[in-house]
């Protein structure tokens, strides 16, 4: 429970200050959220900022999880293709997820706007194509501004490697919503912004049971105990067991991210966050 943090460059560039302290003790709350990641902080932020009593538990250091250690990408839509989303839940109720999505992009540009613009690392979002298939990225970039009115951008496989000097990379897709920013001090900023709300933090706290009794939720810890009318689960796939439901549903996986040291703007000449349709097996 008090490993090290992860030796990221993410962690380097970021000054997480002292521990939180520990639950201690038994502490009454509306709700309590389990898990610190961006899930489990913006839940609370959002809570306290409409005067619920919150208490978060997190099992090691905020964020300390993906939530701390990705690239940090932001913009509209879900890892599945929006045409894969509409075949299995209808073409409405796609419609309705991709703007809840959009409305999830617009609040981080939000809050990082009115409280660390540093955190902004560059704007718009590139997906370039490994094949060189013009015919269906047009009819992607067709669908998601007819359909789901993105404002997306087609560029040539020449207006691509003027960009990125790079013959692996054929046309592309800009989404100019997008943009880049740091995770780690993104979600720590959610954590500052929801303590001044009223939200209670605490580290090194693993919830090890919730029980029920009396229309009311226990949730204990190794050193204390929350009684809450609400829980909320935002463990992700670090904690399967906590909440079973939800445990068989997911499945840890990893991912890594190589940092350089910088490069030539004659190599990549965007600011813009770059991936292309690589899927990993």
């Amino acid at each position: 429970m008090n490993a090290l943090l992860p030796a990221t460059w993410y962690e380097s560039t970021t000054d997480r200050g002292a521990p939180r302290a520990p639950l201690r003790g038994t502490v009454e709350a509306d709700v309590c959220v389990i898990g610190g990641g961006l899930a489990g902080l913006t839940v609370g932020l959002e809570l306290a900022r409409r005067n619920r009593q919150v208490v978060l538990l997190e099992v090691q250091r905020l964020a300390f999880g993906a939530s701390g250690r990705n690239g940090g990408f932001v913009a509209n839509g879900f890892a599945e293709s929006m045409g894969a989303v509409a075949a299995r839940a209808g073409v409405d109720a796609a419609k309705g997820l991709y703007a809840l999505s959009r409305h999830g992009t617009e609040f981080i540009r939000r809050e990082i706007a009115s409280n660390d613009p540093s955190i902004s690392m560059g704007e718009g979002r590139l997906s370039v194509s490994r094949f060189d298939n013009e015919k269906a990225m047009r009819a992607e970039c067709d669908e998601m501004r007819g359909r789901y009115g993105e404002d997306v951008q087609l560029l040539s496989t020449e207006e691509t490697r003027a960009l990125l000097q790079t013959p692996r990379y054929f046309q592309s897709l800009l989404k100019p919503s997008g943009f880049h920013i740091h995770p780690l001090r993104y979600a720590l900023m959610i954590a500052s912004l929801a303590e001044k709300a009223g939200a209670v933090l605490h580290e090194n706290s693993k919830a090890l049971a919730v029980e029920k009794s009396g229309g009311r939720f226990r949730i204990r810890t190794a050193t204390g105990e929350v009684r809450s009318e609400h829980v909320v689960h935002c463990v992700s796939s670090l904690d399967r067991h906590i909440h079973p439901p939800t445990g068989r549903a997911v499945l840890p996986v990893a991912t890594y991210v190589v940092v350089t040291e910088p490069l030539s703007q004659t190599v990549i000449r965007t600011r813009s966050s770059v991936s292309d349709t690589r899927r990993a097996g």
